[in-house]
Order: structure tokens, then sequence, then C-alpha cells
């Protein structure tokens, strides 16, 4: 892994991890703004970070740029080499299995830490500043937390803390899934942004399904990765697109690298 750390562009790395961290901070910075003083409403830190909080704008974006921000720093990386024949050259001197593991598993790695890591910077910043205790359902009823639009939502009024863990794993995972996609795709296609823009039209289009009716439920990993959402959401379905999604790309993945390896 450490060959394909190398070619890693790493000014691409900074990049994703500074807007992803940007992002959390301005999200954050109101509740920074209570240091030395007292909020009226009752608030907690579990109500008010970035994974669930649905008031302000800069929380939907987060979710909305994600799979780009996911897909920034591994997305691109194997194509470009395949492209250029600087593969070719490698598999001359590295193993091809090492050689899988690395492009693949930096791209798993890379995208799951830019898009979750943030996310814990976030939450921390805010249990360093308000109160950690448990949500309650009728002080903050004004949140809406229940179980139409709120996965597990029982764990999250009894258990906050790993409720929100369990939020920033499905980021990560997603996120992981997001740069494997983007990375398989470049294994078919010599057009270097063509998987960065099939994952943005896609969680796009998946934002279009439920106001069709064809199901009462967000397919959109933007809703059912956070903690709530603005939309319905459910695990059978957050699971099923999960699953498919992960089919998708494990497809696109050994499909493509086993045409690259006999070609």
């Amino acid at each position: 892994m450490g060959v394909v750390w190398q070619r890693l562009n790493k000014r691409t790395l900074i990049l994703a991890f500074s807007v992803s961290l940007i992002l959390a901070v301005i999200q954050l910075y109101p509740t920074l703004r209570l240091i030395g003083g007292q909020s009226d409403y009752f608030d907690s830190a579990y109500t008010k970070w970035l994974g669930v909080d649905t008031f302000q704008s800069i929380s939907q974006v987060y979710y909305l740029v994600l799979p780009l921000l996911a897909a920034l720093p591994m997305g691109s990386v194997l194509n470009q080499d395949r492209v250029t024949g600087f593969l070719t050259q490698l598999r001359m001197k590295v193993p091809t299995r090492v050689l899988f593991r690395g492009y693949f598993g930096w791209s798993f790695l890379l995208g799951g830490l830019v898009t979750a890591l943030p996310l814990l910077v976030n939450l921390w910043g805010h249990l360093l500043v308000l109160p950690s205790y448990r949500p309650d359902n009728l002080l903050h009823s004004n949140m809406l937390a229940i179980s139409f639009n709120t996965l597990s939502v029982g764990m999250y009024y009894a258990h906050p803390l790993l409720h929100a863990a369990l939020a920033i794993g499905r980021t990560f995972v997603w996120g992981g899934l997001l740069s494997l996609f983007v990375t398989g795709v470049g294994l078919h296609t010599r057009q270097r942004f063509m998987g960065i823009g099939l994952v943005v039209l896609t969680q796009l289009g998946l934002f279009l399904v439920q106001p069709l009716g064809v199901t009462s439920h967000s397919f959109a990993p933007a809703d059912f990765l956070r903690e709530t959402a603005n939309a319905n959401v459910s695990w059978p379905v957050a699971l099923g697109v999960t699953a498919v999604f992960s089919g998708v790309t494990l497809y696109l993945v050994i499909r493509g690298w086993q045409r690259l390896v006999h070609a």
C-alpha cells in the first residue's frame, strides 16, 4: 500500500479534507459562540451537532457534497495510472495482489475518513461546549425526532452517544463505498471524472424517487446517513440501498480489475 500512497496527490487529499472540515466548523460556529454564556433552549450536544441538525442549511450541504468529497482523494488515481501506462510499469515490479489492496484499500479508507472525521470533530466540539445530557422528547419536541425520520429512535433518546457513533460509522462506510465506486468506474472508461459525475447524479436521482410516490421512504444516502432527516427513513430501505450499491461497486471493482489483469 506504500507504493500507492506515494502516487496519491496529497494536495487533493488536503483539499477534500479541508473543505469537509470547514463545513463542519461552520456548522459548529453558532455553538462556539455560547462559550462563557448560556443557552435558553435546554440545548444538548446531541440535539445540535451536524448529524442531527436539520435547521442550518450548511448541514444539508455537507451531506449533499459528501459523494464529491469522498471521491476526490483516490477516485481518479487508478484511472490516471491506467491511462498513462504507469500502472503497467508498476505491475512489472509489484505483485498484482499488492496493487489491488493498495488502490482499493486506500480508496475505501480515505473516502471514509474524509467524510467521517469532520463529523467526529463537529460532535466533539459540541460536547466541549454544550451539556451532554440525553435528549428529551418533550424539551426537544421542536426537533421532531420520531420513528418516521430517525433510525432506531429509541436508541437516540436512551443512548445518544452510541446513536451518534452509528451515524458517523454509516457515513464512514458510505464514504468508502462512494470512493470505491468512482475508482471502479475508472477501470471501465478513460474519462477521468466519469465516476465522480455518476455518484453525484445518482444521489440527486435518488432524491427524486420519494416525491414520485414510488415509496414513502427516502432512498437518498444524504437522508439515512444522518441521525434525523427531513424525510421518512427506515432500516429496510437504508440497508437495501446499501446492499445494492455495495454489489454494484464490487462488480465494477472485481470485473474491471480482472479485465485489466488479463488484458
